[in-house]
């Protein structure tokens, strides 16, 4: 399909139509490159992202430090601080 469209083919009902196409062609092009493509089913949760992913990680860090020394209040308080956050960061992406 020729790309190039001219003034005279603006004039037709034709024209206007293989215009159209271009141009609907060239933005589902541009989408295909610049959006990433996501797997979809039906447990995805599209509110998820890669802040709370990293909160989660550090959570559960934070939750086997705890567990291996549970005489370690330090611990026990910034494991207390990444679940509030966690759970803080999950409820406002909603």
């Amino acid at each position: 399909m020729n790309n190039e469209i001219s003034k005279q083919d603006l004039d037709t009902e034709i024209g206007l139509d293989k215009a159209a196409k271009i141009l609907e062609n060239a933005i589902q092009q541009a989408a295909d490159t610049a959006i990433p493509r996501r797997n979809i089913c039906y447990r995805s949760k599209p509110w998820w992202n890669e802040d709370i992913d990293l909160s989660r990680k550090k959570l559960g860090q934070l939750k086997r430090a705890w567990k291996k020394d549970k005489r370690d209040h330090l611990v026990y308080k910034a494991y207390l601080v990444a679940r509030n956050s966690y759970f803080a960061k999950i409820k406002s992406a909603k």
